[in-house]
């Protein structure tokens, strides 16, 4: 008995040190990333109540220039800005800003943890929980990105804790604790409106199932409240203005509606989101829950029924929408990781019923020795697949503006002019304001020239002579975009290469012609 005791512990304290191992592999290069690229910009500078493409040294805003700018330049509603707006005020250094969605990824690994406790009372699967975060790079990937989506998996899991949680004991206090969980959110991304929908489903189905009671009126009231709130603060703040800006999703979402395809992009939709490393785990566990309980004598026993509905209810939901042209349906993008923290829970809740089954029928009985050896190989070959994902992710923004800038020595920089085309003014300001090279205050703005937007769509020439520009710099600009570029301006341009995907070009002046230039 001592033995096993001390087997257990030393497999716990294992899982411990690889999931200590995997946040250390993937934290410190990750979160110290200093480059914010164009969409990162969108959430930084509403957060602080300054326009997007605002005139360089612009005063901060108030929380109410937060709410106002985020609806005009994000189509979601303001909670991740409002908090943003608060959390960079205490620091707006890059790891400090990574650090917000970071903390997301976290309690989203603890709530899987949580998820796993309850579901199957084993603290063994609790502690190897957390590790499945680590076998999806999309939701690692968007734990540094300052964006709302990890807000969004994270409210899935949580909530999806604080529901089971009252689930297992019903009180008041637990469905207060949920709806305020729904509630926060609820204010992060529109996708989180499918699972509050299904949520609200089965809750007021279980209230009717169990006989309309007024113990169960009062915990679905309790749940409610926060909820309808949050809702009324989300409509008059964002929804009421995008409803009516917002008539049909962005184009570069298209191929991930439904709507309008033929039977063959159909099939390659429905293999994304079911047979793809990604979606299968949400395939299967509804699968083998539909058989187990198609062929349980005793319903009563199958432990994630709740569950089942709950991820029944949204796929089917998020289908119908895609179905009406309203919402992607691709379990691959960031627009859908909220599907991804399903299969992270589904993943929990198949163990759980598989836990159940083999109980039921006496297999762990039957075999003492062999079941927690092959268990405990299972979860090693896991674990050693998570180390190896952990140690080779990387994240890279869409922008390397700040490797651009650090190439050039500081007698350069304070001595040269730069031209930044308008898509580029809110990476540079960002670097130069509150980033980086804040510290460099004797040249900036002075040296810097902000393309305007009626500039950089015109086709008349710019006349970078005039402005007696040293280097060009293009934080976040498509090809496309550069040729139309120089084709307009009245200079060579030599690019210095090596930090893709930005760009940054020398402009070869007069004295310079000998030199070579393309």
């Amino acid at each position: 008995m001592v033995h096993k005791k001390k087997i257990s512990l030393l497999s716990l304290f294992l899982l411990a040190a690889v999931n200590i191992a995997c946040l250390i592999l993937v934290l410190p290069q990750n979160i110290s990333n200093p480059n914010l690229w164009n969409d990162e910009c969108g959430s930084f500078w509403p957060s602080k109540g300054i326009a997007y493409f605002a005139p360089p040294l612009t005063p901060e805003g108030n929380v109410l220039n937060t709410v106002r700018l985020h609806r005009a330049v994000n189509f979601d509603p303001c909670g991740f800005s409002v908090l943003l707006h608060y959390w960079s005020a205490i620091n707006a250094s890059p790891s400090f800003l990574r650090l917000l969605p970071f903390l997301f990824l976290i309690t989203s690994a603890l709530s899987a943890a949580g998820i796993a406790y309850l579901l199957t009372r084993s603290i063994f699967l609790c502690f190897a929980s957390p590790l499945l975060i680590f076998a999806f790079p999309d939701i690692l990937y968007y734990g540094f990105e300052l964006r709302a989506y990890s807000m969004d998996y994270c409210g899935i899991l949580l909530t999806t804790l604080m529901l089971i949680a009252a689930a297992k004991k019903p009180s008041k206090k637990f469905f207060f604790l949920a709806g305020l969980s729904a509630a926060f959110f609820l204010t992060g991304k529109y996708s989180f409106f499918f699972y509050m929908a299904a949520c609200s489903s089965i809750l007021f189905c279980g209230y009717l199932l169990n006989g309309c009671k007024k113990s169960g009126a009062v915990r679905l009231m309790m749940f409610s409240v926060p909820v309808i709130i949050s809702m009324s603060l989300i409509y008059i703040t964002s929804l009421k203005a995008h409803i009516f800006l917002v008539q049909s999703p962005p184009g570069y979402i298209s191929g991930s509606i439904l709507q309008g395809k033929d039977l063959s992009q159909v099939f390659n939709l429905i293999k994304l989101n079911f047979f793809s490393k990604e979606g299968f785990p949400i395939f299967l566990y509804l699968i083998c829950f539909s058989v187990i309980a198609l062929f349980s004598i005793k319903k009563s026993s199958l432990k994630t029924a709740p569950v089942f509905f709950l991820i029944l209810l949204i796929e089917l939901i998020t289908v119908t929408a895609s179905c009406f042209g309203k919402y992607c349906w691709n379990i691959q993008t960031r627009w859908n990781l909220y599907l991804q923290a399903l299969s992270i829970i589904s993943v929990i809740a198949l163990i759980a019923e598989i836990r159940v089954l083999l109980s039921r029928r006496g297999l762990f009985d039957k075999n003492k020795k062999s079941a927690p050896a092959l268990t405990a190989l299972i979860i090693m070959f896991f674990s050693l697949y998570c180390v190896k994902e952990a140690y080779s992710f990387k994240y890279i923004p869409e922008d390397s503006t700040y490797d651009i800038l650090s190439s050039l020595d500081g007698k350069t920089l304070a001595e040269s002019r730069f031209f930044v085309p308008w898509p580029g003014s809110p990476q540079v300001r960002y670097h130069f304001e509150y980033g980086p090279f804040k510290k460099h205050t004797g040249f900036y703005p002075g040296n810097f020239v902000f393309g305007s937007r009626e500039l950089f769509f015109s086709d008349s020439p710019i006349g970078l002579i005039d402005m007696d520009i040293d280097f060009i710099i293009f934080p976040y600009t498509n090809r496309k975009q550069i040729r139309e570029f120089r084709e307009r301006v009245c200079v060579t341009m030599q690019e210095i290469t090596g930090y893709p995907p930005s760009r940054i070009f020398r402009v070869i002046k007069q004295q310079d012609r000998s030199k070579k230039s393309f």
